[in-house]
């Protein structure tokens, strides 16, 4: 697709991350009979972590142009990055995917390749078109050390702010980049605390590999409403994360029990703890 970049959406960004949102919903916190701090980054730019692991790629690579593999939000990071540091980036994106988050991308000033999950996968694409860019950085989402790296401003942040009497940590898996940051951080910070990794039932390549002792990919791509963890682990490659995730203290593995009704009931609920939140910012 054509570079498209649309200057309402770039204006106020900068290459640094915005802290991110601590807050504790009563709801939830009535719901489950524990003390809850939810951590948000929907308030980052591009509306997500990815922005923290995007410009830590973007700053540290010398190439000009990076291809990269996204359901959406690393895709729409890495454009604002490239954007932002004079760079061009093309991200390789299901078909699936939501359009919402191809516009993004597109008025963010990236390139979008399609393709059908169901005839290639993500990363033979991504092969096939670093044949035709040799000059390009290929970027892993979540299977490289720059990518950690920037999530680990996400762990040492939270090992900062997060209450004393918090004990444990619950991070989602899709690829793993944000779990391995959060490891990383929280012990760059020298904060012991355990961290728990959650993933969809019907995507848990993650936990099964663990139990394994080895990777085990998913051999197609989950149809999950979780779509950041539709992520498929390349046996070949994904050694960053998964040396890394060996440190994780254990697995919540169904956390919403992986079946789309009680997915959809979670957002819901979650929904309905946002839409508390903001009427509290309106009031």
């Amino acid at each position: 697709m054509p570079y498209s970049l649309d200057h309402r959406y770039t204006s106020e960004l900068t290459d640094a991350p915005r802290p991110t949102l601590l807050f504790e919903a009563q709801r939830l916190i009535h719901h489950l009979g524990t003390r809850v701090v939810l951590a948000s980054e929907t308030f980052q730019h591009t509306g997500s972590f990815k922005f923290r692991a995007a410009m830590h790629v973007a700053k540290h690579v010398p190439h000009r142009r990076i291809l990269a593999a996204s359901s959406g939000n690393f895709g729409q990071a890495l454009a604002a990055a490239c954007t932002l540091l004079d760079k061009s980036s093309l991200i390789v994106m299901p078909s699936t995917a939501a359009k919402v988050k191809m516009d993004a991308i597109r008025s963010l000033g990236g390139e979008i390749d399609l393709i059908d999950t169901r005839a290639t996968t993500r990363s033979a694409r991504v092969a096939e078109l670093r044949l035709a860019h040799p000059e390009a950085y290929v970027a892993s989402a979540y299977d490289d050390p720059l990518v950690i790296a920037g999530n680990s401003s996400l762990g040492m942040e939270l090992a900062e702010r997060l209450p004393e009497e918090c004990d444990t940590v619950i991070v989602p898996i899709g690829g793993g980049g944000l779990a391995s940051g959060l490891i990383e951080g929280f012990r760059r910070a020298g904060r012991r605390i355990d961290i728990f990794g959650a993933e969809p039932a019907m995507a848990n390549d993650a936990a099964r590999s663990l139990r394994a002792g080895q990777i085990v990919a998913n051999e197609t791509e989950a149809q999950t409403i979780a779509d950041g963890a539709r992520t498929l682990t390349d046996v070949n490659r994904d050694t960053v994360v998964y040396n890394r995730l060996g440190q994780l203290s254990g697995w919540i593995e169904n956390l919403a029990r992986g079946d789309f009704h009680r997915q959809r009931t979670a957002v819901f609920r979650i929904d309905q703890f946002n839409l508390s939140l903001a009427s509290r910012f309106r009031s």
